[in-house]
């Protein structure tokens, strides 16, 4: 079954002020399990963002396999960071347990990520044939058997998957004297 959903939205926050943006998303084109998703948004305080994802994609040469894949890109005018690029020796380090709530940097700037995932069915549990799930509704209530359950036993019962996945996170903060990025992988 394909399904496609496009909604706008508005939202205000203290960091990027009164926002506007679109989302979209397409179930089952291509592939029944694969979603597709987007949305972009700006703010009239200078905050702008995309978001493009997709999930379980299934090679054609493997059916145990799903690749997912999601990123964003955004430029925020005020982010906050609960760190500090120095702090006096003795008083209580910005982000730590007993530091103040207002103890942060507040600086414009990139905040970018990407997410990468490469998940494997295992052939066993509920999951001996095939790697994915058909569930039956009738009024939106399931008709069908739920997976696992039975056992609590993953050679038996469940499901159980091998994931591989890779996170990285890009920020900068534009400061009078210079930019300061940060980075994560």
């Amino acid at each position: 079954m394909k399904s496609a959903l496009v909604l706008p939205y508005a939202f205000s926050t203290d960091s990027m002020g009164f926002t506007m943006g679109a989302g979209g998303l397409l179930k089952g084109y291509g592939q029944e399990q694969l979603l597709l998703g987007a949305t972009a948004f700006g703010s009239f305080d200078d905050a702008v963002g995309l978001f493009l994802g997709m999930w379980d994609y299934s090679p054609s040469w493997a059916q145990r396999f799903f690749i997912s894949a999601q990123g964003m890109v955004g430029h925020y005018p005020k982010q906050r960071a609960y760190s500090a690029t120095s702090y006096k020796p003795g008083t209580d380090r910005p982000g730590s347990n007993d530091s103040d709530k207002d103890d942060f940097a507040e600086e414009s700037g990139y905040d970018n990520w990407t997410d990468f995932k490469l998940e494997y069915v295992l052939p066993i549990g509920s999951a001996p044939k095939d790697g994915l799930f058909h569930y039956k509704l009738k009024g939106g209530m399931l008709q069908s058997a739920p997976v696992g359950g039975n056992v609590w036993n993953p050679i038996e019962s469940g499901v159980t998957n091998l994931l591989l996945r890779q996170f990285n996170r890009y920020r900068s903060f534009e400061t009078d004297g210079g930019d300061i990025d940060v980075d994560i992988s």
